[in-house]
């Protein structure tokens, strides 16, 4: 009789911790290092506008940007994917204009 009070005790704290730790699935971690990627991509490129220009110091700058955020920066695939995923999504360019509105310190 106790063995199913246990489990369903366990059952609902694993819940309550899970529901409440504010865990992001794989798709939120992914978009949230995104936004964070763009982010100081974006304002690197305010600081330093050459950066925009495709040069091998610039693809290294962005490589290395990205590749600190958690990408495959080896996998074009992967990489143009995950470029198309987010290239209209609204909330994404949003965090990036805020983001160079409030945060970016570029002189």
């Amino acid at each position: 009789m106790k063995t199913p009070l246990v489990i369903l005790s366990l059952v609902l704290t694993t819940s309550i911790f899970l529901t409440g730790c504010g865990c992001q699935s794989p798709e939120e971690i992914e978009k949230a290092n995104f936004i964070s990627a763009n982010q100081e991509l974006a304002c690197e490129t305010v600081k330093n506008p050459d950066i925009a220009i495709q040069t091998a110091s610039s693809k290294n700058t962005v490589k290395e940007i990205f590749q600190k955020n958690n990408f495959n920066i080896e996998n074009d695939e992967e990489m143009l994917a995950l470029f198309d995923k987010y290239e209209f999504d609204t909330e994404v360019q949003e965090e990036i204009n805020d983001y160079l509105d409030n945060e970016c310190e570029a002189e």
